[in-house]
């Protein structure tokens, strides 16, 4: 499982090599003096992200660029460090990065570096989906479990969405709004957007209560 960890146990002393002329011009990222594994610079955009954030990764990193603001920084790293004592829970790695540690960040204007963001592991999904959204219709996330691509691929689905309605309770007091994503092939459920709202306030008992609830349904639908 992944989990927010760390820079001491995420950074490794294996360079990133370089397989076309325009991945050697990258040079590796690096936060706190040491190389982020599997991350080239410049980071290209990937035209992804939402109102006040901005995605950056180059294809084939492990670790993407989060730009936005520094008290949206600030609320997500803390969520990933409660979340992470519930256990349990799949969610991506982090690193923060603060001053001459920021990566440059490609555009069309040139490369400029970043102003405010942390690392991210980077996932492969195809949708992301709300659980309290599904009270009435799971339809959406069922024809997710459908596609994947085996028994043990689905039965990690479920015991993912087990998991998370197992502690529901804990994770709405952290979180502003419950997103989760599936891994197209191995089955392994996300959180994204682990931050409280804008107004520092988690979901709560209406949260844990409604997203409770479509997670039932969604369990129900996943057959």
């Amino acid at each position: 499982m992944l989990r927010s960890a760390s820079p001491a146990s995420l950074f490794g002393t294996k360079k990133t090599t370089a397989t076309t002329p325009q991945e050697l011009e990258k040079a590796p990222a690096k936060a706190g003096g040491r190389e982020v594994p599997g991350t080239t610079q410049p980071i290209e955009a990937t035209g992804h992200g939402g109102m006040d954030k901005k995605y950056y990764h180059n294809p084939g990193d492990k670790f993407g660029w989060l730009e936005t603001k520094p008290e949206v920084v600030e609320r997500e790293l803390k969520a990933y460090k409660e979340l992470d004592k519930i256990g349990g829970l799949n969610f991506p790695q982090t690193i923060e990065a603060s001053g001459e540690d920021r990566p440059m960040l490609g555009g069309k204007d040139g490369d400029k570096q970043a102003t405010s963001g942390y690392f991210v592991e980077h996932l492969e999904f195809k949708k992301t989906f709300k659980p309290k959204m599904m009270v009435f219709d799971a339809g959406i996330v069922a024809r997710m479990y459908k596609q994947l691509p085996s028994d043990e691929a689905k039965l990690q689905m479920r015991n993912d969405i087990q998991a998370i309605k197992d502690e529901i309770e804990g994770i709405a007091n952290v979180v502003g709004e419950l997103t989760l994503t599936v891994n197209p092939e191995t089955g392994v459920v996300h959180l994204l957007d682990v931050g409280p709202n804008e107004n520092k306030a988690a979901g709560g008992e209406e949260l844990a209560t409604n997203a409770g609830k479509g997670l039932e349904k969604i369990l129900t639908a996943c057959t």
